[in-house]
């Protein structure tokens, strides 16, 4: 019964940090956004629990696997990183742990850090 009671608080706490964290994450990419609609980039756990932290608020979903593409997460349908054409139209939110291949990927497009994208795993503990 203990370790049922623990491990749902552990639960409970993990949720409402995320969700603090998650509006705070967002905060800060609508402020650096420029009115530029929020991308999220990777479609994996960590986008799912921001997703949960955003409320109703309107962001896409790219992936660089293909295999994502037109899968829904929270609502939104994923797109393939590669058929973005107009990625400055986006202020993007890198959501994974492994960073460095995505890091080029949008560098190689003329995107810059903390102008044009931030990493979500330099925002959450």
């Amino acid at each position: 019964m203990m370790y049922a009671q623990a491990y749902r608080f552990r639960y409970l706490l993990e949720k409402n940090t995320m969700n603090i964290v998650g509006g705070l994450l967002m905060k800060e990419a609508l402020r650096k956004s420029k009115n530029r609609k929020i991308l999220l980039f990777g479609a994996g756990h960590n986008c799912k629990e921001l997703l949960g932290a955003v409320g109703n608020m309107e962001v896409s979903i790219a992936d660089n696997d293909i295999t994502k593409q037109n899968m829904v997460l929270g609502g939104v349908q994923v797109k393939y990183a590669k058929d973005i054409i107009e990625w400055r139209e986006y202020f993007v939110i890198v959501t994974c742990q492994e960073t460095n291949e995505i890091e080029d990927y949008l560098c190689s497009l003329g995107l810059e850090k903390e102008e044009d994208y931030i990493l979500m795993k330099e925002y959450v503990l």
